[in-house]
């Protein structure tokens, strides 16, 4: 029969304290309906439901010059039909981070160490060594460094990058 797999331990650590940031972010995001699987999945969705919005049309057009209607459509996603899924779902950022939050806070798999900085990391043969600024100290197979495009984690394992400006 199939095995069963304890989950893996995982440990969030961030600088800031993700409870004491919860309401400051009225910013939206579209959630595809493989994304909203996805949190159905981590059992995210119930909570998230009831604050989310259906899209029942998306177009993409060229943005360069003239009045919107007269832009052509270049990519379309509709909804399935007049009772169907939507193309995608809008959600506030504040609402999608209070759940995810609730769900990391509730997992035994998931340890948060908020208010946390990353000093050092060192990395060697299938592990790596990563130091906070407490003193404290994790030995773990795998380290993602999501922390964003200026990201210390990348400068810390000497990972460069190439990049240009858009004129955006």
């Amino acid at each position: 029969g199939p095995r069963c797999r304890r989950p893996l331990a995982v440990m969030v650590v961030d600088p800031r304290d993700p409870a004491a940031t919860l309401g400051g972010d009225s910013r939206g995001t579209a959630l595809t309906r493989a994304t909203q699987a996805m949190l159905r999945a981590l059992g995210v969705w119930e909570q998230l439901a009831p604050q989310v919005q259906d899209m029942r049309d998306v177009m993409v057009t060229d943005g360069a010059g003239g009045p919107h209607d007269g832009r052509p459509t270049l990519l379309s996603f509709l909804a399935d039909d007049a009772g169907g899924t939507g193309a995608a779902a809008m959600v506030e950022n504040s609402a999608l981070n209070a759940a995810l939050l609730a769900a990391v806070q509730q997992s035994p798999a998931i340890t948060l160490v908020p208010q946390a900085a990353v000093s050092g990391l060192e990395s060697g043969s299938g592990l790596a060594r990563v130091a906070l600024a407490t003193g404290a100290g994790v030995t773990a197979s795998l380290v993602i460094g999501a922390d964003g495009r200026a990201s210390p984690l990348r400068k810390m394992l000497g990972i460069g990058t190439k990049g240009h400006d858009y004129g955006q």
